[in-house]
């Protein structure tokens, strides 16, 4: 780097440090604190961070010679000695770094003490002329007297020193409490005596517990450690390995002794008199004896500080188990569609409780529901014990299952652990939860929801009621809508476009061609190949969806046969862009995931014999079979026998004249022209009689000479009337002109009949 380009780094670096002092000099030092010691909050004597600020090895003249800059502690952080040369250290090219008391002549350094707080710095007049790097070096003695707490920043004011100014974190006054406990590892255990999670007490700061000294086992300890009931210590280490206390960091050379009391409770002591230079950790771990009477759960131990000021903690060290196995999803649960083969399931995890639960040379059996077959297996992962502990099945694609085989030792102190990812085709009409069910005579037990099968599609309609033998008979709009985007599959297959199928119920057939429209969304269509055969209506997809879409058929028109029933039409929801695992599909996966040709009418791997996505109902047949459609009704006045296609029946009323209007009981005259009970409401409150059949609606109301059909008003010259017992009676005239019937009279007979 030339002078130049140095110059205007350093400069950059001044402009960006919010907390840096406006030097009056360039800044040509490389400045940097050795560490950041957390102390407590009434310390004193106390060494903080080495402050070092070094010339560039490239420019070793930067730093002037015969010039001053100034070190500043933070208000509440004082200067705990008059030694101020014990301080400050300078790297001699001959003595190597050293503090400036070690020399009479302090190197040619003046230290001045301004206040409790300041250090003022000059270096030798000839320092700027020796060619070597030269290294200057700030270790303040402390003593904290009002600091609030938090870092501890030293500020460096260059002056005209050369060297660069600014602010460095040096230490931290730590607050709250004086230690932090934890567990490395809580551990999983059974009936037998085992090793628990490994308890650390970590100072918080340098000398936090004290210089505090309990050794004598008579007396009280340095702190406790308390079991749960029904638990104990195990007074000596498990095997060789252990040591039941250990010291570490500022606590390296403690030796630390116990004694177990009344079982649970562990005391510990120690000599802490010659630590608090650096922080202190203390390791335990525990030997815990899990008596008969003992819940599974976690295992608490309870540390509460006694001579030392341990803060008082709570600390699961162990879980007490029963033997056996976790089965568990590890990720996030993935969605599973419909009518699909090559759904990835989340992970699951077969994970013994305690090592040694699994038998060795037993099955175990993951089983998922009916509508679900095992296509692929993409990742075996044998976490833990040997890579061949658990055998990897080969899967046929036929199966709603897996079974393989536990190899393990069936002992040892790892637990056994298999991670398996499966890929499985999923029913076309299935929706739920994908639950695998472990079982099998290895000791796996448990259940794990590992996806949730959703459907590609979702259909709706208004249902209309429709004629036997009738054409043209108008249905509502069916809207098929994507659950999510890009579900309608839309990939080629031999080079033709999927294609959604919409086919309606056997004896129903597809008028004309309707009109098909994306009303939402970007999915694309092939408009000009959409066709009608029949029952079936084929809908080319020309590309699939990046927003969710909702596809509409709308001028739907459909002819009715003569033999068909009463009952629901249907409208199946099928095709290649929404089912490729069905007996007819042209492809199929095998067990590496590779695409073999199908078999027509065979239900190949990963295949169901179910083509349909969606069914609904979008229309209802009201009117009888062929046989009973041309029969009549005759009412004669008077008489409350009923003739209906040649079968007489009774009436609670007769029909009867009133002002030249020939009244018909309600009930009776929608029976005889097939309005179904359905589609016939009186409602008490205003009195009204709404009738529905086919596409027409009529209400009439008690005493109102007005009817409503389909909204239209219509005077009648007469108006419906209630009579004993109850019912409600109609002018047979109005009745068969609203919906759209044949009523004869016959006045010789007095009968009036209705086709």
């Amino acid at each position: 780097m030339n002078k130049l380009k140095k110059t205007v780094a350093s400069f950059s670096a001044a402009l960006i440090m919010t907390t840096a002092l406006t030097p009056a000099a360039f800044a040509m030092t490389n400045n940097s604190v050795d560490i950041v010691k957390s102390i407590a909050d009434d310390a004193s004597g106390v060494r903080l961070g080495k402050l070092t600020l070094k010339e560039d090895s490239d420019f070793p003249n930067d730093i002037q010679g015969g010039s001053s800059f100034t070190y500043t502690l933070p208000s509440g952080i004082k200067f705990a000695s008059d030694a101020v040369y014990d301080m400050v250290y300078y790297n001699d090219p001959v003595d190597g770094i050293k503090p400036l008391s070690n020399s009479g002549t302090h190197y040619g350094f003046t230290v001045t003490k301004s206040g409790d707080y300041t250090l003022t710095i000059q270096t030798p007049s000839g320092l700027q002329d020796n060619n070597v790097a030269d290294m200057i070096s700030v270790q303040p003695l402390i003593k904290v007297d009002g600091f609030e707490g938090g870092d501890i920043e030293a500020t460096i004011d260059p002056l005209d020193s050369g060297v660069t100014g600014g602010k460095f974190v040096i230490g931290r006054v730590a607050t709250g409490q004086k230690t932090t406990a934890s567990v490395i590892k809580v551990q999983t255990i059974g009936e037998q005596d085992a090793r628990g999670g490994i308890i650390r007490i970590a100072e918080n700061y340098a000398g936090s517990l004290g210089q505090v000294t309990a050794t004598d086992t008579t007396q009280a300890p340095l702190f406790t450690v308390k079991l749960p009931s029904n638990y104990k210590w195990i007074d000596s280490a498990l095997d060789a390995n252990d040591t039941l206390v250990t010291g570490l960091a500022g606590f390296s050379g403690v030796t630390f002794t116990t004694v177990v009391e009344s079982d649970r409770t562990l005391k510990v002591y120690g000599d802490l008199s010659g630590t608090g230079a650096d922080r202190g950790i203390i390791e335990i771990t525990p030997g815990i004896n899990v008596s008969a009477d003992a819940k599974y759960g976690d295992i608490v131990a309870s540390v509460e500080g006694k001579v030392a000021d341990v803060s008082d903690a709570d600390l699961t060290v162990a879980t007490y188990a029963d033997y056996g196995t976790a089965i568990a999803a590890k990720g996030e649960l993935k969605t599973a569609l419909a009518g699909k083969y090559d759904n990835e399931l989340t992970k699951l995890s077969i994970k013994e409780n305690i090592a040694g639960s699994l038998f060795k040379g037993r099955k175990i059996r993951v089983d998922f529901p009916s509508w679900v077959k095992v296509t692929r297996i993409k990742n075996w992962d044998v976490k833990t014990g040997a890579s061949d502990a658990f055998v990897k099945p080969v899967v046929n694609g036929k199966d709603s299952y897996i079974e393989f085989t536990y190899t393990g030792n069936g002992v040892g102190s790892s637990k056994a652990e298999l991670e398996i990812t499966l890929e499985v085709s999923v029913k076309a009409d299935a929706q739920g939860d994908i639950k695998a069910v472990v079982s099998g005579r290895a000791g796996a037990q448990g259940e794990a929801v590992l996806g949730k099968a959703v459907q590609a599609v979702m259909a709706s309609t208004e249902a209309r009621e429709l004629r036997v033998g009738v054409k043209n008979q108008p249905l509502s709009d069916i809207i098929i809508a994507e659950t999510d985007k890009d579900r309608i599959m839309s990939d080629k297959i031999d080079g033709a476009y999927r294609n959604i199928v919409v086919e309606l119920s056997d004896g129903v057939q597809w008028s004309s061609t309707p009109t098909v429209q994306v009303v939402e969304g970007n999915l694309e269509l092939d408009a000009d190949n959409i066709s009608k055969d029949g029952s079936f209506l084929t809908i080319p997809v020309k590309s699939g969806s990046t927003q969710a879409s909702k596809i509409k058929i709308s001028d739907i028109k459909a002819d009715l046969n003569r033999t068909i029933p009463e009952g629901d039409v249907t409208a199946k929801i099928k095709g290649s862009a929404l089912v490729e695992n069905d007996k007819d599909a042209a492809k199929y996966y095998d067990n590496a995931g590779t695409e073999q040709p199908g078999n027509a009418g065979v239900i190949d791997p990963g295949e169901f014999d179910q083509s349909t996505a969606v069914q609904l109902t979008v229309a209802k047949v009201i009117t009888p079979a062929p046989g009973e459609q041309k029969r009549t009704a005759v009412f004669q006045i008077g008489n409350s026998k009923l003739n209906i296609g040649g079968v007489e029946s009774t009436m609670d009323v007769a029909p009867y004249i009133k002002n030249d209007r020939t009244y018909l009981p309600v009930r009776f005259v929608a029976q005889a022209v097939g309005v179904s009970d359905n589609n016939m409401m009186y409602n008490g409150f205003d009195q009204s009689v709404v009738l529905i059949k086919g596409d027409r609606v009529v209400k009439m109301t008690i005493g109102s000479n007005i009817m409503m059909v389909n909204g239209v008003s219509i005077q009648m010259d007469t108006a419906p009337e209630i009579v004993a017992p109850g019912r409600v009676m109609l002018p047979v005239g109005w009745v068969a002109q609203a919906l759209g019937i044949s009523a004869q009279w016959d006045g010789a007979t007095q009968t009036v009949t209705i086709n």
